[in-house]
This record gives structure tokens, C-alpha cells and sequence, in this order.
């Protein structure tokens, strides 16, 4: 079932509903603090990023998904520091 919710918000994702897919993340996550499973001690973390006991596609998608947020914030940083601010389209 969970890799069917990963490949439903890899979906959303390509289709640009990003807030949809971060509902179904939310969900995912929720699936995996039920199963109540115990966390990597700090600085020693390894790849299976969801701790279900194996490196899966779920592992995967988790840390694209990480990736592409903290680029995304990253990214409002770096425009926020050179004092650059987004343009957005005003609908008249």
C-alpha cells in the first residue's frame, strides 16, 4: 500500500499539485510512526530513510523529497540575501 501512496504523490508532484502531494507524504509518514518502529541514533543514520527495515523506492522518494525542499529553501535564502524579492503576476 505505501508504495502505491509513493507513486500516487510522485504523481502529483509531476502534475504540479505539490500541495496534494504533501498531503499523501503526510499521510506515509503517519503510516510509519504507527508501525512505532525505533529511529537511527544521531550520526548514525543510514539510507533506509522511513526505518520500515529495508532500502526501498519509499527511501528513494523520501530523499528526493528532502532534497527539493531544502533546495527550495535555499533558494528563498539566497533571493532573500540579494535583496531580490519573486515577481508574481497580479490578475486585473
Amino acid at each position: 500500500m505505501i508504495e502505491s501512496l509513493i507513486k500516487l504523490a510522485n504523481h502529483l508532484d509531476e502534475k504540479g499539485l505539490t500541495k496534494e502531494a504533501s498531503y499523501v507524504d503526510w499521510i506515509i509518514k503517519e503510516s510509519a510512526k504507527k508501525k512505532k518502529k525505533k529511529t537511527d541514533p544521531v550520526g548514525k543514520e543510514d539510507k533506509d530513510i522511513d526505518n520500515d527495515g529495508d532500502e526501498d523506492s519509499s527511501d528513494d522518494y523520501l530523499s528526493k523529497r528532502r532534497k527539493a525542499i531544502q533546495d527550495s529553501i535555499d533558494s528563498k535564502k539566497k533571493k532573500k540575501k540579494s535583496g531580490k524579492k519573486s515577481k508574481t503576476k497580479k490578475n486585473s
